[in-house]
């Protein structure tokens, strides 16, 4: 318990980087400290050594969610580290925390050493150790695979038949954890900027076809951030079907006219941009590219390295990109707080709607589940409409394992390394 408050007041500490985040704006004296007018939060009691005492200043659904996932820092290793130098401390690389493996070696670019850690609270996990690698070539990741230099890992569409067919390996089709979406910048790219466009859009790509081409026919086209699989997912939101007649309709009500050369122009500027890329989306953003051209947008590819894809998908400094959102890291309330409501730390699109953010004020102070399921709908609902993003598919996860590695059968991937504790090895 005191570990956890010292987590809680060293990410608030007047000297710790960065402004107070709003899970730690709610506790009970926690501006005061951060504005160095206290030497300790006063909402934060402990109890005893396993027992803490939190007092918010008003009700807030999320915090007991956001608060778990916090991961706990070890006062005895970071308590004399002064609060602005713990994210350079050494730590980083050798983490101390409560969980059933323990980190053994980082080896930068290439992966990790974990050794079981016998006095978990939960007991000691079953493998004395786990070593992952990092293969970003996917066919070096398969002849890894069927040599037995790797005993797990996900593959592409084109290989996992060969291994469901191959009585020496287990294959589990799992749901896709990840909603992939066009994403523009709404704010400094007035070519995105009315609804109806990007409507347009949304309507001008056909799902399905690239879905069955390219992954053969494992993904679902999506029609939110939210996963279907959470409490929070609202199926009943426009889903943009595959319609030209409809996208060509919308771009002439924005006002786009389609001209000779196939390109559609208002008040004098063309319907061309960037659309920024890495590896993995660029043979998606290829395929989406004609049938966006079909409608009279036309767009061109620039190819990055994942690193300056990030630092690039901020508003100003891009386009348009082909992005994507891994559900169930977080709570799936935060998924749809850290995308759409204002203001926010990391800003991609510059979307802002009032209706929105007080929707999302009202979801913080719902005392009850069916309040926050109905008004979280609303949100969706209304960002759908909007088409604050244009979205594409949900990609299968195609686990593979060998067959001397018994795991779990789960129905997501993220439900997987949960219970490595009860991974084993037969041989």
């Amino acid at each position: 318990a005191a570990d956890v408050k010292f987590t809680l007041e060293l990410a608030s500490h007047p000297d710790y980087p960065g402004p107070l985040s709003p899970n730690l704006a709610v506790i009970e004296g926690a501006e005061a400290f951060k504005d160095g007018q206290a030497t300790e939060i006063s909402g934060i009691t402990v109890i005893d050594d396993t027992q803490i005492q939190i007092a918010l200043t008003e009700p807030d659904a999320m915090f007991l969610a956001t608060t778990a996932i916090e991961q706990v820092l070890p006062r005895h290793i970071l308590g004399e580290v002064p609060p602005a130098d713990v994210q350079q401390h050494e730590f980083s690389r050798q983490p101390v925390y409560t969980g059933p493996f323990m980190v053994e070696a980082w080896r930068a670019g290439d992966g990790l050493t974990f050794t079981a850690f016998a006095d978990c609270f939960a007991g000691r996990p079953q493998l004395d150790s786990i070593v992952t690698r990092n293969l970003p070539d996917p066919a070096a990741a398969v002849a890894e695979l069927r040599a037995g230099a790797v005993q797990l890992g996900v593959v592409a569409p084109d290989q996992f038949d060969s291994f469901v067919a191959d009585e020496a390996f287990q294959t589990q089709e799992l749901a896709g954890a990840s909603s992939w979406f066009l994403r523009f910048d709404l704010v400094t790219t007035p070519l995105f900027s009315d609804p109806p466009v990007r409507q347009a859009m949304g309507h001008a790509i056909d799902r399905q076809a690239i879905i069955d081409a390219l992954m053969l026919g494992r993904a679902e086209p999506s029609i939110g951030l939210a996963s279907p699989l959470s409490w929070i997912f609202n199926p009943d939101v426009p889903s943009f079907e595959f319609d030209v007649e409809r996208a060509n309709a919308l771009m002439d009500e924005a006002g786009w006219t389609l001209g000779d050369d196939g390109v559609r122009t208002k008040d004098g500027e063309r319907f061309e941009f960037t659309m920024n890329v890495y590896a993995r989306t660029q043979e998606w953003a290829l395929a989406i590219q004609p049938y966006l051209a079909a409608i009279g947008i036309v767009y061109e590819l620039n190819v990055l390295e994942f690193a300056t894809w990030i630092s690039e998908s901020e508003v100003g400094r891009y386009d348009g990109t082909v992005g994507g959102w891994i559900n169930f890291i977080v709570d799936p309330r935060a998924d749809l707080q850290g995308q759409f409501e204002s203001p926010r730390p990391v800003d991609a699109t510059g979307y802002d709607n009032e209706e929105v953010n007080q929707l999302f004020e009202q979801a913080r102070l719902a005392t009850s589940r069916e309040e926050e399921k109905a008004l979280y709908d609303q949100i969706q609902r209304i960002v759908a409409e909007a088409a604050v993003y244009v979205y594409l598919w949900r990609p299968r996860d195609l686990l593979v394992a060998r067959g001397d590695l018994m795991v779990p059968e789960v129905s997501i991937q993220g439900e997987l390394y949960a219970r490595a504790p009860e991974w084993q090895l037969t041989s």
